[in-house]
């Protein structure tokens, strides 16, 4: 399941072209990586109403795509039967925790969260540096 598998979900089920919060959410997900993360520990009761937005943020980040780009990152994902908000616990190399409380939240705004811990913690690739200098 790759970018081109996420590319034709988006087209069939999400209608981005016609959905503009589906067009958001895909855009952002093309950027999703793991880079930077420890742990996310994911858990929810499947009976709670509001857990349709953490299911979705599961989905996303089970994409072979997005897991191969940590292969160290601990996913864990608990169905517990308690009526409990459903929460998202992540964990950077740092060891900051933030912890996703997506009972009110949209699927857009945890993918909007979620994309603004990986641009603060993603590991800053290194470029080498070359000096040029004329030949004589």
């Amino acid at each position: 399941m790759g970018l081109g598998h996420l590319q034709n979900l988006a087209a069939t089920i999400f209608q981005p072209s016609v959905n503009p919060v589906a067009k958001a959410t895909f855009t952002l997900l093309k950027e999703f990586h793991l880079k930077g993360i420890k742990r996310i520990e994911v858990k929810f009761d499947p009976f709670h109403p509001n857990v349709k937005s953490i299911r979705d943020f599961v989905y996303y980040l089970s994409a072979p795509r997005i897991r191969q780009s940590n292969v160290k990152c601990a996913f864990k994902t608990s169905v517990v039967n308690d009526r409990s908000e459903p929460t998202a616990l992540v964990t950077v190399d740092s060891g900051h925790k933030y912890l996703f409380k997506t009972g009110n939240l949209t699927s857009l705004e945890v993918v909007q969260e979620f994309h603004k811990i990986l641009q603060k913690h993603a590991p800053q690739e290194k470029i080498d540096e070359y000096s040029f200098t004329r030949r004589k």
